[in-house]
């Protein structure tokens, strides 16, 4: 198989995964009790935490490599891929896994708090929750880099190549 076909096989591996992440995600919300959200967010943080070492595994950063530099397919499918893999990869692979399954943990945490916040209307609730995510952002940035605003880093995610000025 050519490392292009590695890498399509791969993000469909990773792919099935998140789909599995949004639904026990969607189940949190409609119908996992309150004494089930430890246990989710164990559950999410793994999730998190073996698609990133899957896709940050050296072999990928290879493929990627190699298929950049075999122009094998010139479509422009083939080279929005690539392009792709080649961000993802090189931002992931700035991340710890344990920031990563963090991260996942801590948004189970926070959906919880604040639908409960949310009902009672007391923000206060959800407040702890916010900051933690916010915490964890700042660490995300501050590993991915940034020229002049933390958000730079962030914004990348959604907007790539704007940055706070811009926005």
């Amino acid at each position: 198989m050519s490392p292009y076909d590695q890498l399509v096989e791969l993000s469909r591996e990773v792919q099935l995964v998140g789909d599995v992440g949004a639904l026990l995600s969607w189940d949190q919300e409609v119908l996992l009790p309150k004494n089930g959200v430890e246990y989710r967010a164990r559950q999410m943080a793994w999730f998190s935490g073996w698609s990133h070492d899957r896709f940050t595994a050296p072999e990928v950063g290879d493929w990627i490599a190699e298929a950049e530099s075999h122009d094998v397919d010139d479509s422009e499918i083939v080279r929005a891929n690539l392009r792709e893999w080649r961000h993802e990869y090189d931002r992931a692979r700035s991340l710890p896994r344990k920031l990563v399954e963090d991260f996942a943990q801590a948004q189970v945490h926070a959906q919880s708090a604040w639908a409960e916040a949310r009902e009672k209307s007391d923000f206060a609730i959800f407040a702890p929750f916010l900051e933690r995510l916010i915490e964890l952002c700042r660490e995300q940035a501050e590993l991915w880099g940034y020229e002049d605003e933390v958000y730079d880093a962030l914004v990348d995610k959604f907007e790539r190549g704007t940055s706070t000025a811009k926005l």
